[in-house]
């Protein structure tokens, strides 16, 4: 990743990030004998199964300090989160039932935040507030399909977050 602030004058800043991950896994399914005299000898093995995911997300931030010990932001990011099958490689590459999941894509989610810092005290207490929003899309939920009585999974997802935070910190004292 890679992630860099580019200071424009005392006031305005601009901060922006990217990163790139590459995610692979594999299994294999294997038989194991569960009658005497080979109770836990494996007795055939399946064709490996692999899943790959290569993701890219970003971020940006806007920075404005009217005086010196204040700022105001307005940030937007993007992140991705590889499936569970990816990352551990137990993904199912064939299924007549339909729960085939090597290639299952990953979950995405997009951020908006606008917000404030103010810093009193000379330094020694800050109070923050801001307001988000997260749009979280293609995560796993259960299966909408009444006929799928197995338990799976579909990445049909979609879910909204929007909320804010206020936090108050500082030095109550030297020694605390």
């Amino acid at each position: 990743y890679v992630f860099d602030t580019l200071k424009f004058n005392e006031q305005w800043q601009l901060t922006g990030g990217l990163r790139y991950e590459h995610n692979e896994g594999s299994s294999t399914a294997y038989t194991v004998s569960t009658t005497l005299p080979n109770i836990g000898a494996i007795t055939g093995a399946a064709a490996p199964a692999k899943n790959s995911d290569d993701l890219f997300s970003y971020r940006a931030g806007l920075v404005y300090k009217p005086v010196d010990n204040a700022s105001l932001y307005l940030a937007y990011g993007n992140s991705k989160t590889p499936s569970k099958a990816s990352v551990n490689g137990s993904c199912t590459a064939t299924s007549t039932t339909g729960t085939a999941n090597c290639g299952v894509p990953p979950e995405t989610a997009v951020n908006y935040e606008l917000g404030t810092k103010w810093d009193f005290k000379g330094g020694k207490l800050s109070l923050t507030a801001s307001i988000f929003r997260n749009d979280r899309e293609n995560y796993r939920v259960a299966d909408p399909d009444p006929t799928n009585l197995s338990g799976e999974q579909a990445l049909d997802g979609e879910a909204r977050v929007d909320g804010f935070t206020v936090g108050l910190s500082g030095l109550l004292a030297d020694n605390w």
